[in-house]
């Protein structure tokens, strides 16, 4: 039996504690024990507007390294961190979109603060954010596949912190850092990954990509660190600074 707590912070109250085996689930709300089958589904109790309702919970929690499908065409890709140091730390979400050989297909395919659009209006920054301060995502890029130039086999996030040479800043002053997806329609999580390492010393960080199989597209969980600039990765991905 593994007990464990289901929380959004953003739009639910937490009103109840879940427990389940491989064959049931059950929902403890006050003295009032309600049980549901469980089928690798999960189903829990939300209380809005002085309502209650179920609700369906299938986020997935990924770990480095691990991949998971992407089932719809258009969602948001959000990236969010917490500053621990003193003084303003100004951290840069980039979208590199990149072809079959790995290389940006040009310049106007590099989504960022500079540049908040992609060719093909598929990728799309919702703008900086200086600080990192308050809750929810930091960025947002949001990503409509059935937009996507053809020629687009992967989309590569990186994070960097603007002038973090000047300023003696790296990723050891970040917490609390993660990238996650979201339905753009619904805003429902799709899948989530946390960087739990401990990157001391890196400047920039390869959070995660997305890049298609056989026609279908996925989301891999990277967390690769590196103690460069952005100029670094445009020219890591076929491009001249």
């Amino acid at each position: 039996m593994v007990s464990f707590i289901v929380f959004n912070k953003k739009v639910y109250k937490l009103i109840f504690l879940v427990t389940c085996d491989e064959n049931e689930l059950s929902i403890s709300l006050e003295l009032n024990i309600r049980c549901l089958r469980y089928e690798h589904r999960l189903f829990v109790l939300f209380y809005k507007s002085d309502s209650f309702f179920w609700k369906e919970f299938m986020a997935v929690n990924l770990v480095k390294g691990q991949r998971s499908n992407i089932e719809t065409n258009s969602f948001n890709v959000g990236l969010g961190w917490d500053i621990n140091s003193r003084g303003e730390s100004d951290l840069d979400v980039t979208a590199f979109m990149l072809d079959e050989s790995g290389n940006t297909i040009s310049e106007s395919f590099i989504v960022f603060y500079n540049q908040l659009e992609s060719a093909d209006k598929a990728v799309v920054h919702t703008g900086d954010n200086r600080t990192g301060d308050g809750d929810g995502d930091d960025e947002v890029i949001s990503v409509d596949i059935s937009k996507l130039d053809s020629r687009v086999d992967q989309i590569v996030f990186v994070v960097t912190i603007h002038e973090a040479e000047e300023r003696g800043q790296n990723f050891g002053q970040v917490r609390n850092s993660y990238i996650r997806i979201t339905d753009k329609k619904s805003n429902e999580e799709i899948m989530i990954y946390e960087l739990d390492e401990d990157y001391s010393v890196e400047k920039s960080i390869e959070f995660g990509r997305l890049y298609k199989r056989s026609g279908q597209w996925k989301f891999e969980a990277m967390g690769i660190g590196y103690m460069e600039d952005l100029g670094f990765f445009v020219q890591k991905y076929g491009l001249e600074v």
